[in-house]
């Protein structure tokens, strides 16, 4: 009997992660999906309506002013709803039996989730020779180049979006506006200073989300590699 080859053992291992994966997937993809809808379509197209409005002169150019904290107040929005939401899953058993207990509860059934799923590594690899160490290191180097390619895609993402709206901004500029030397032209020129700060905190939460969305998938699978990690051991 021929003997599979290293890189069919890796395959099978590979549709054993992907299996896995798919009973999990909708819940991280409904995640980015709402990243991208709040922090990035949601803020881009109120700026496009509100520039509309303005050039048609439906709205004072004066609200043109609010278009930043348009930018700012959904990231601040949606990162606080995550929090909150995933806060409370466990927060009335944190009052009720202690932080120690959760965690260890939590420690027992992914205990149990890396037996299940050794287990299911093991007979697809029934009647092989495995080389676990080999297809061990082949998906940790597969997970670091993930890893570089979300931060690619969330800098390149993060980059779109900023010349977006800057470009919605610049087609509904009215033109410079410049400021006296007096002390109202000194409160609007600390004002712009300030809007574009809170431009600036914006799009960190922005590119904050877009990471973090990205990167539960590296997570997932580097708990495959600790599965890898204590196959190999035994």
């Amino acid at each position: 009997m021929q003997k599979p080859n290293r890189i069919d053992q890796y395959q099978e291992i590979l549709k054993v992660i992907e299996n896995e994966i798919k009973e999990s997937q909708s819940a991280v993809n409904r995640k980015m999906f709402y990243v991208v809808f709040w922090c990035f379509i949601i803020p881009a197209i109120l700026i496009l309506l509100l520039g509309f409005l303005v050039a048609l002169k439906l709205v004072s150019p004066a609200m043109r002013s609010y278009s930043d904290y348009v930018i700012l107040v959904f990231p601040i929005g949606y990162a606080s709803y995550f929090l909150v939401s995933e806060a409370s899953k466990d927060l009335p058993k944190f009052f009720k039996r202690g932080g120690y207990s959760l965690i260890f509860e939590q420690n027992i059934r992914d205990a149990q989730w890396r037996e299940e799923v050794a287990i299911k590594m093991k007979k697809a690899l029934k009647g092989g020779d495995p080389d676990w160490k080999w297809i061990r290191k082949n998906l940790r180097t597969d997970v670091r180049r993930m890893l570089h390619r979300i931060r690619y895609i969330t800098v390149l993402g993060s980059v779109v979006f900023f010349l977006i709206l800057e470009g919605i901004e610049i087609a509904f500029d009215s033109g410079p506006v410049g400021f006296p030397a007096t002390p109202e032209g000194l409160m609007s020129s600390i004002d712009l200073i300030y809007n574009g700060f809170l431009q600036f905190l914006a799009f960190g939460l922005f590119f904050a989300l877009l990471y973090q969305a990205g990167i539960q998938t590296v997570h997932a699978l580097e708990r495959y590699l600790d599965i890898l990690d204590f196959i190999e051991s035994n």
